[in-house]
């Protein structure tokens, strides 16, 4: 089995302001371009970890995720993280997995957070997920 590389990546957050998030983001990507092959966003990276779910979500679809896959792409590496989802009319705390090739896998976190109020602004996920990649899962 070959080696993967994988980064952890570290923003400083700005509070429910997704624009601002990206932004910081993307300049921390440009750097790994041709270093790493996957990076792991901290859990809800776009807003923080907001409870404002009704507000801030938004679909697959969406300007957080749209916008994940072209860097993917453009920078040739696996993006995954977590962000405020809506689906269905329920919203989600959503893992995604985004590959440079255009591969999307999702995640919808099934143990929530009952301390921090989480219980009460999401719902919880209720599937598995095991994701292959480059010969690793």
């Amino acid at each position: 089995m070959e080696s993967i590389r994988i980064s952890i990546v570290q923003t400083d957050i700005v509070w429910e302001d997704k624009q601002k998030n990206l932004r910081l983001l993307r300049e921390k990507l440009q750097s790994l371009r041709g270093t790493t092959e996957i990076v792991v966003l901290p859990e809800m990276f776009s807003t923080g970890f907001s409870m404002q779910s009704h507000t801030l979500a938004e679909p697959n679809t969406g300007e957080t995720i749209s916008t994940l896959k072209h860097w993917a792409a453009q920078f040739q590496l696996a993006l995954c993280g977590s962000h405020i989802a809506s689906d269905n009319g329920q919203f989600y705390n959503r893992a995604f997995f985004l590959t440079p090739e255009g591969e999307e896998f999702y995640y919808d976190k099934r143990h929530l957070f009952r301390m921090g109020q989480e219980t009460e602004h999401f719902s919880a996920g209720n599937t598995r997920l095991i994701i292959p990649y480059r010969g690793w899962n």
